[in-house]
Order: structure tokens, then C-alpha cells, then sequence
């Protein structure tokens, strides 16, 4: 106990940083998710198939329900997943959790990276704080998205990777762990795949004894979890019966609509959503921050290879973002996605330690570095985090409860939320979170979410089917127009529009995991009408709300 005092004394100073991260994260947190965190929450409580998502880009495969074990990001959804079911807690709060713990891990790690490296307490405890600062990072902690546990498991593989290139005799347990690790962030989510050519690098460039037997060991290691992870238990878990469903279900987002940059548009891309990732914000202000950050990295891979540290970890850290943007490339990869810069991140902040190692032995650089890092820090909380912490619930959710709503029409519903509930989504980007509240903290989970985004047609005649085949239901719509109620009177159905509403959010408040600029003047508009639809009894078409 003494010595874990002592431990707590000496890094105080990270301790206080810690603690004052937790304490601001319960301040302001994140009131609006991104789109995936929604559909992941309601996945897990199991009133949305997370496979709907990915369903009308490949209408002819019958994917399976992949909502607890994701084919991309698995052992975290089967964890959430069986927490769920064992104490009742919510999908969102589950996964947020499992976040904020990874974020305070990996600022940890991160930290005694530092000091592994011999360099400054103060180098470490400033390059911790700037991985706290930078964006994705940031939001990452606060959100219920699903990398940076992978994140957090993937530092700790460089460091006793690290621990390994450092030494001159053989030390091959330390790569055993190393490879360990790696294989479980892996297993949490696959992007980390993509470290495997740094880490490869890396281990190629170490002279160490029998390093055939070694690497055979680890590469047996990686490849029997790779295989039970994303071969056995997901062909068990997820009933796959064909290969050719196996490789529609593991190939989900490759098969998405979006936009698909090729040639010098998907480098200028891929480093707009780096700098997106390190700074938010797409004014003036922000870019030259974002040019600044950029500087210090550059500057940093310099310093990391004029060190006297072993030529293995130089290699480590200088392959690291080439061969992150390589594989990329290779494999067609997102170019516009903010978050999976995480996985390069360790590598990015490492250059920056040793470039701000050098900055802190003389007085004048050392402030200049300390106010450049408050500058993103602030820029980050002002514009990226506050105005999102400061939303009312009914700025972006604007779903209200169907059996209060009921009532105040003079219809009492005492089974309103076993009441089966239509949604025909055509904006998913600002529904999802409504969809998630109806389900989650308003309890109406009978629900079948038709998701026709992106210009995709068809949905008419099988609304006309659902209608017909259910006596009593509630309908959601995020359009306000005469194409619901005409097939409601169509059908033969009495109905009642009972909250109809359009507002605004602005793009501050918004956040997501890919990067888009909007032109100026755009509005993120949204629009949302709930029915009640009977066959029953008869009710006006009276609408309340706005």
C-alpha cells in the first residue's frame, strides 16, 4: 500500500489530470451522438438489427442480425451485449463506459510510454495532455463509438513491444504479450489490423536471438485468434452458412453509398479528416491550427529519428502513419473517416514528445509549446465539445412519448408501448438518435425501422403491407408530407397525427465520424411526424405539436 502511495505522490500531477478529465466528461458530455453509437445502443437492447443499416446497399443478401457480435468490432458488442443482459443497464451507457475507461488506460499508457522512452516527466505528462486535447480523441472518450477500447489495448502491445526492441538479449516473452495484445485490439476492432505492418517492420529491423522460432510463435498467436474471432465464432454466432455470406457480412462497409475518392482527391481527403481528427473546426482559425499541429508532427519524426534510441523503435514510429496511409490505399479504404486516425494516433504523439523534449530545455520555446497546446485544447472544447454539452434534449431529439401524446388527444392507451411502432427513415443522420430515445428511455422497443436514405425507393408497398397487417400502431416519419396520411386513408386506417415538428441543428453540435464540408449557408434541417393509425376506433386527423 505504501508503494502504490508513493507511485500516486510521484505522478501526481497525472493523477490530478485523470481525475479533472472525469470530472469534466460528467459536465459536459455529449448530448447527440454520432449516427453509429444510436444504432450500436439499440442493437445490444435488441429492438434495432444493426444489419439494417448496411441491408439496402446489398438488397439481395440476406445478412444476419450482427448485433452483438459486429463483424468489424466483435468482442466489444458481445460484451456489451451479455453486460446488458446480466445487469439491465442500458446499451449506451454500457458502451460509453467501456470508452471513457479505455480513454483514461490509454492516457496512462500513453504517459509511461514517454517515460519508457527516457525522456522528460514533463515531456510525458504534456504529451498525455495532448492526447487528451486532440478532437477525436476527445469525443471518443465521451461518446459511445467503439474504438478506443482497441485503442487502449493496442498501446499497451507497444509497450511491451517497445520493452522488447529496447532490449539487447533475447526477450521474447515480451513480444509473445506484445503480439497478445495486439491480436485482442484486433479483435475489437479490425482497423488495427493495419498497425500490423509497422509493428512487422519493426520487428524485422530487431537483431535478437532465434528470431525465426519467435516470429513463428507470434505470427501462430495472431493467427489463431484472428481465426477464432473472426472465423469460428463468427460464422457460429452469426449462422453463416455460405462463403458468400461470410465475406457480404465482413465486407458490410464496402458495399455502403458515399462518396468514393480516387487519386489526388483521396490524399487531400485523408489529410483533412487527419487534421479534423487532431483540431476541430473549418474556419480560419482552426486551419492554422490544424497547419501548426501538422508542423509539430513533421518536426517530431525528425526528432524521433536523429534520437539515440534503438533503430527498431525509430522504425516502429516512422512506419507507423506511412504504412497507416499504405494500407489504406491498398485496401480502398475510407478516406474521409476521423476516428480511425486513433489507431495512428500513439505513433503521431510519441513524434510530438520527442520534438517537445527538445522544446522544453530552453524557457522561451517551452511556453510557446505549452500556450500551442492550450490553443488546440481550447479550440477543441469551445467549438467541437461545448455546444454540443450545451444542447436541451428537444433541440435534436425531437420524438415525444406516443401514450402522453394519446392522452392529451383524449385517446387512453394503457398498452401504447407494447403498441407495435413503423418508422420510415429517410434521414438517418439526425433520426437515429430519436429512434434510440423512443426505444430506450420511452420503452417503446416493438419497433421496425424501414431505412430508405440516399434516393432509395420501394418502401410504399411495403408500408402498404405493414399497414394492412396491423390492426393498431404507431407510424414515425422524418418528412412532413401527404404521402404517409394518403396511405393511411388508402388502407382503410383512422389515424391521428399527434406531434408534428421541423427545426434546425447547427453543424457544431453535430458530430460525426467522418469528415464533409458543407457549403456555406447550409442548414441541417429535420423534420419528424408521429400517427397513431387504428382500425378500431375513429379519430380525427388533428395534429398537436409544431
Amino acid at each position: 500500500m505504501s508503494r502504490l502511495k508513493q507511485a500516486l505522490f510521484f505522478h501526481r500531477y497525472l493523477v490530478l489530470l485523470l481525475v479533472g478529465f472525469v470530472v469534466m466528461a460528467q459536465v459536459f458530455p455529449l448530448r447527440v451522438q454520432a449516427v453509429e453509437p444510436y444504432t450500436y445502443a439499440a442493437g445490444v437492447e435488441g429492438y434495432y438489427n444493426i444489419a439494417t443499416t448496411f441491408a439496402t446497399a446489398q438488397p439481395d443478401k440476406n445478412l444476419p442480425n450482427f448485433s452483438r457480435y459486429h463483424p468489424n468490432h466483435p468482442l466489444l458488442h458481445l460484451a456489451t451485449g451479455y453486460l446488458h443482459d446480466l445487469t439491465g443497464i442500458g446499451g449506451m451507457e454500457l458502451f460509453k463506459a467501456f470508452n471513457l475507461l479505455a480513454a483514461l488506460s490509454a492516457l496512462v499508457l500513453v504517459y509511461l510510454l514517454v517515460l519508457q522512452l527516457d525522456l522528460r516527466r514533463e515531456t510525458a505528462l504534456l504529451t498525455t495532455l495532448a492526447t487528451l486535447f486532440m478532437y477525436a480523441f476527445w469525443v471518443g472518450a465521451l461518446s459511445a463509438e467503439v474504438h478506443l477500447p482497441a485503442v487502449a489495448l493496442q498501446l499497451l502491445s507497444v509497450r511491451y513491444l517497445v520493452k522488447y526492441l529496447q532490449s539487447t538479449a533475447a526477450a521474447h516473452r515480451h513480444l509473445r504479450v506484445a503480439t497478445l495484445f495486439f491480436a485482442l485490439a484486433t479483435a475489437v476492432h479490425l482497423a488495427t489490423c493495419f498497425w500490423g505492418f509497422a509493428f512487422a517492420a519493426a520487428v524485422l529491423s530487431h537483431k535478437a536471438q532465434s528470431r525465426l522460432r519467435i516470429w513463428a510463435e507470434c505470427a501462430l498467436i495472431y493467427s489463431l485468434i484472428m481465426l477464432l474471432v473472426y472465423g469460428l465464432m463468427l460464422v457460429t454466432i452469426l449462422k453463416i452458412d455460405s462463403f458468400d455470406l461470410y465475406k457480404a457480412t465482413m465486407f458490410i462497409y464496402s458495399h455502403l453509398l458515399h462518396v468514393r475518392y480516387s487519386g489526388l482527391d483521396w490524399l487531400v481527403t485523408l489529410v483533412k479528416a487527419f487534421a479534423q481528427s487532431m483540431v476541430f473546426g473549418f474556419g480560419i482559425w482552426p486551419l492554422l491550427l490544424k497547419i501548426l499541429w501538422g508542423g509539430f508532427v513533421v518536426a517530431g519524426l525528425r526528432e524521433v529519428w536523429r534520437s539515440k534510441n534503438p533503430t527498431a523503435i525509430k522504425v516502429l514510429i516512422l512506419v507507423w502513419p506511412v504504412a497507416y496511409v499504405a494500407s489504406h490505399a491498398i485496401f480502398g479504404a475510407r478516406a474521409d473517416s476521423i476516428h480511425s486516425w486513433l489507431f495512428t494516433l500513439p505513433a503521431l504523439l510519441l513524434a510530438f514528445a520527442f520534438l517537445l523534449d527538445r522544446v522544453l530545455s530552453g524557457a522561451e520555446l517551452r511556453v510557446y509549446a505549452i500556450a500551442a497546446l492550450l490553443l488546440v485544447g481550447t479550440n477543441n472544447f469551445i467549438f467541437g465539445v461545448l455546444p454540443n454539452s450545451l444542447l436541451q434534449r428537444t433541440d435534436y431529439q425531437f420524438v415525444e412519448d406516443p401514450q402522453v401524446l394519446l392522452a392529451g388527444n383524449e385517446v387512453e392507451k394503457p398498452d401504447a408501448r407494447q403498441l407495435p411502432v413503423l418508422i420510415l427513415m429517410k434521414y438517418p443522420a439526425v433520426t437515429f438518435a430519436d429512434i434510440w430515445y423512443l426505444g430506450s428511455r420511452l420503452g417503446y422497443k416493438n419497433q421496425l425501422p424501414l431505412v430508405y436514405c440516399c434516393g432509395k425507393q420501394g418502401y410504399r408497398e411495403i408500408l402498404r403491407g405493414y399497414i394492412e397487417r396491423n390492426a393498431e400502431f404507431f407510424l414515425v416519419a422524418d418528412e412532413i408530407g401527404d404521402e404517409v396520411p394518403q396511405l393511411l386513408s388508402e388502407s382503410g386506417r383512422s389515424f391521428r397525427l399527434l406531434l408534428e415538428k421541423r427545426g434546425e441543428i447547427t453543424r457544431n453540435s453535430l458530430v460525426s465520424s467522418l469528415y464533409f464540408e458543407r457549403p456555406a449557408g447550409h442548414k441541417n434541417l429535420k423534420e419528424l411526424q408521429i400517427y397513431f393509425a387504428t382500425s378500431q376506433v375513429r379519430v380525427s386527423p388533428q395534429a398537436t405539436g409544431r
